[in-house]
């Protein structure tokens, strides 16, 4: 979730800079793709991880 914020913050100020402040757009933009691709990479790990507790015979019963 936190990483979801801090993305939407990036694309704003890459949204709301100034074309003639073009290298802190550029900045913005490349900080806003490394977050974009940070955030969908984790949030396919958990659902990876979900699957495979939920795999697991009495994931409930193993998990105490």
């Amino acid at each position: 979730m936190v990483e979801t914020i801090v993305l939407a913050i990036y694309l704003f100020k890459f949204l709301l800079t100034k074309k003639s402040y073009k290298r802190k757009r550029i900045s913005y933009l490349i900080i806003s793709i490394f977050l974009l691709i940070f955030t969908f990479s984790t949030a396919s790990a958990w659902m990876l991880i979900t699957k495979k507790i939920d795999s697991l015979p009495n994931w409930q019963e193993l998990s105490y």
